[in-house]
């Protein structure tokens, strides 16, 4: 409750004691000196204008509560009076709340307490640090750059003046301070403004000094697609580095690194070995699909090379995703399933309308694409023969025919099937014989179509009733086939239906836009009652 309220009493004062121009002004030439490396010169400077100047306050604070600049650490010298005078800073304000309440100082000669002054008068502090602060994570991420520009930056947001804020701010940036480049005021900050690039850079800057957290920032930046093109790459370089310097930390017991050392073990999670092959890659994004990030670096690693099939799928995998080039993309995706990439035939099967998967579902097979429900390539080119059977009817030119062919080489189902419909030169004279009853009102002939022959039957109306026989040959090596009598005319079952006869003399009727299927019969008759229309028939599968 105490730190809240001083809390509140530090920033309604920030007014009262901002830092000035003229404070800046005086402060610059002691500054110079101790960047040159004058420190002794550029210290007495600042300590014959510490008690009324607060750059060189807090400069001097910083040196003698750390021992920085080649000078011994000295608490009393720091707390009184430089930075008791700096009550009602933010400066004042983050420092008592980072390291005085967290007991970050440690006992130096048989000191064990400071005294510091707040609204409510003195107040003791104790010493319980295990190390000295300059060798603490926090400390030093703040110290980059030199506590002269560390000094500027602290200042500079409680400098009276948009001026002097922006001179203050500049300077300590130019001359190094990582706190300084990284400073966003407006953290809500469109991503897609020139604003927020400017901030990219200056991570980057700050992350070239040593600066953990912009690592950090920017690999999250890179890993993401935040305002720049994913590098995850770079992603993957910055956040080894910033856990090659985290760890060290832990050799002298300093725990305030702990934090941002799991963030960069977790995000180092969704970085792959880019030393690994293609295909332990591809194996690794098999098992990686709850991580979407480490699934965007997998495929992005994987564009880039050019060992595998998968490598061009997932160039093109982008564009895909946009509506304005998808179409073209979808070109290039089937003639790279063509070429086997299971990744392209994957999505093809994922995508495409069910009646156009049978050529996929052949593709599955013929690359040995791993399927939790078809599990062998047979069970894939099974599927790819019903598939294509379903629709038979649909195909234009030779399609078809071209199809069947393919899996025919595959499954033996589809090789009957094709051996029936296409392997034989003239199936009308090797395997069927014809007998229609009232020729001068039907007909009867083979055409080819789709790639296939097929019989048509041509039935005029007629006021008594006809029928058409078949005699079908035995198939050498085939006992089961199939019939199908399909007509776009609606036909009743009493105005035509089909009868099989099976070698062992058993009967099966059936009828039209309906199939037989079963042992190959010896004799199929169709059946056509007396009626006022005409009409055609064709039938598949004799």
């Amino acid at each position: 409750m105490k730190n809240i309220l001083i809390g509140a009493f530090l920033l309604a004062a920030l007014n009262l004691f901002s830092a000035t121009q003229t404070q800046l002004d005086e402060f610059l030439p002691a500054a110079e000196m101790i960047r040159s490396g004058r420190n002794s010169e550029g210290i007495a400077k600042l300590e014959a204008i510490g008690e009324r100047n607060q750059f060189a306050a807090v400069t001097l604070y910083l040196i003698y509560s750390r021992g920085y600049c080649e000078r011994t650490v000295d608490y009393p010298k720091a707390v009184s009076p430089y930075f008791n005078s700096l009550l009602g800073t933010a400066f004042y304000f983050d420092e008592h709340q980072l390291f005085w309440t967290k007991k970050r100082f440690q006992p130096e000669n048989g000191l064990t307490y400071v005294t510091l002054r707040d609204e409510y008068g003195p107040h003791q502090y104790r010493l319980d640090g295990n190390h000295p602060l300059k060798q603490c994570y926090t400390e030093q991420m703040l110290q980059i750059g030199g506590v002269i520009p560390r000094a500027l930056f602290e200042m500079a947001r409680d400098a009276a003046g948009r001026t002097i804020r922006a001179q203050a701010m500049n300077l300590a940036r130019e001359w190094g301070n990582a706190s300084a480049l990284v400073w966003l005021p407006n953290v809500n900050l469109s991503r897609k403004s020139p604003e927020f690039l400017e901030h990219i850079r200056r991570l980057e800057k700050a992350a070239e000094l040593g600066h953990v957290p912009s690592m950090i920032t920017l690999a999250e930046i890179y890993q993401q697609n935040i305002s720049v093109p994913t590098d995850h790459r770079k992603a993957g370089e910055l956040l080894k580095k910033a856990e090659k310097k985290l760890l060290t930390y832990a050799a002298i017991k300093c725990t305030h690194a702990n934090e941002d050392l799991k963030k960069t073990q977790k995000m180092l999670r969704a970085v792959p070995d880019y030393k690994k092959s293609t295909a332990d890659l591809l194996k690794l994004m098999g098992k990686a699909s709850s991580d979407p990030v480490l699934m965007d670096a997998l495929a992005s690693e994987i564009a880039k090379r050019n060992d595998s099939p998968e490598c061009a799928f997932f160039r093109v995998q982008k564009r895909l995703e946009r509506r304005a080039t998808r179409s073209a993309a979808l070109v290039e995706v089937k003639k790279i399933a063509e070429a086997g990439s299971l990744s392209a035939i994957n999505y093809l099967l994922q995508t495409s309308n069910q009646n156009q998967k049978y050529h996929y579902y052949y593709l599955a097979g013929k690359f040995g694409l791993k399927h939790y429900e078809y599990k062998t390539p047979q069970a894939f080119y099974t599927k790819a023969f019903q598939s294509l059977q379903q629709i038979r009817f649909n195909f234009r030119g030779d399609e078809y025919k071209r199809e069947l062919k393919l899996l025919a080489e595959v499954l033996p189902a589809a090789k009957e099937t094709y051996e029936r419909e296409f392997g034989l030169e003239d199936p009308k004279k090797e395997q069927l014989a014809i007998k229609i009853a009232r020729k001068d009102f039907a007909t009867a002939e083979w055409v080819e179509m789709q790639g296939r022959k097929i019989l048509i039957v041509k039935v005029k109306a007629c006021d008594q009733s006809n029928y058409i026989d078949f005699i079908l040959s035995p198939i050498p090596g085939k006992r089961d086939g199939e019939i199908f009598m399909h007509s776009r005319t609606s036909l009743s079952s009493y105005e035509v239906w089909a009868e099989v006869i099976r070698p062992d003399k058993t009967k099966q009727r059936f009828y039209v836009n309906n199939s037989y299927f079963g042992v190959r019969p010896e004799r199929f008759r169709i059946n056509i009652a007396p009626a006022k229309k005409t009409f055609e028939l064709r039938i598949n599968g004799l």
